[in-house]
């Protein structure tokens, strides 16, 4: 992750809710979100691409089993997991 220079809260915030909730839906998200929805929208997407989210159903996402130890150990080392 550190590779592709994610510095913006929003990532993290979103990386960090797929995580403690294990997947989320569009719904969760755009209850999350709310007006910032459509930011969101386009985050999921690159994550999508980048092959560190999976669709396990329509609209549904979760950390896929490759990543998640990365993502885990960058969450941490940012300061956002303890």
């Amino acid at each position: 992750l550190e590779m592709l220079k994610v510095n913006e809260d929003f990532w993290k915030l979103i990386l960090y809710q797929v995580l403690i909730n294990k997947n989320l839906s569009r719904a969760k998200l755009a209850a999350l979100f709310g007006e910032d929805l459509l930011e969101e929208t386009v985050y999921i997407q690159e994550l999508l691409k980048a092959g560190i989210l999976e669709e396990i159903r329509k609209n549904t996402y979760t950390l896929s089993n490759i990543v998640k130890p990365n993502v885990e150990a960058w969450l941490t080392n940012c300061n956002v997991l303890d």
